[in-house]
């Protein structure tokens, strides 16, 4: 009988590079080294707290997703064209 534990879903390689590439900007060329800083500070800084760090980058993910949908570099972008 197969049995599926929690053990089974562990954030990869994949995973880490979409986040990076959501947090500072699909399409923009500073927006992945935006992106790693951004997310490897985050993992940095909560370290301490183990198993907590996938919720807090689940909950950053889905921030990004249906909040800044261009990423840090794309807002920034938008936000100075506009002002310009």
């Amino acid at each position: 009988m197969l049995e599926l534990g929690l053990e089974g879903f562990r954030a990869g390689r994949q995973d880490r590079a979409l986040l990076i590439n959501l947090v500072g900007g699909i399409g923009t060329i500073f927006g992945p080294v935006i992106g790693s800083y951004v997310i490897l500070s985050l993992e940095h800084f909560l370290s301490p707290y183990g198993p907590w760090v996938l919720l807090i980058q689940g909950v950053v993910f889905m921030l990004f997703v249906l909040v800044f949908r261009q990423g840090i570099v794309g807002e920034l972008q938008k936000r100075l064209k506009a002002h310009l």
